[in-house]
């Protein structure tokens, strides 16, 4: 279910994870908000939903809102992250700028 409320809090958040994975994955911001599937937007999209289901602050409709998903397509995006970090070290470095162990 696509929710229409979004939190200022939210869309600080979001700010601060585009900036972050635009940067890390080397894709302009309005490119992980598109609908693309090319591998790299891919990979940026699903860092920056793991990112805001991080804080726990954010529920899975709003980032889902957020995103331009909806809840469904958060949890595959975690889901996939995760499994993702056990096999390319890509995944694993940017969780690691996520937690703050890194600076980036």
């Amino acid at each position: 279910m696509k929710s229409k409320f979004v939190t200022k809090y939210g869309k600080s958040r979001l700010n601060e994870g585009l900036s972050l994975c635009s940067s890390f994955w080397q894709v302009p911001r309005e490119e992980i908000l598109s609908t693309s599937r090319q591998r790299r937007i891919m990979n940026a999209r699903h860092s920056l939903r793991y990112f805001l289901c991080m804080s726990n602050d954010l529920n899975l409709s709003e980032i889902g809102t957020l995103t331009n998903g909806d809840h469904t397509s958060v949890i595959h995006s975690r889901k996939a992250f995760e499994e993702y970090c056990e096999y390319e070290e890509d995944y694993r470095a940017i969780k690691r700028i996520m937690k703050g162990d890194v600076a980036h």
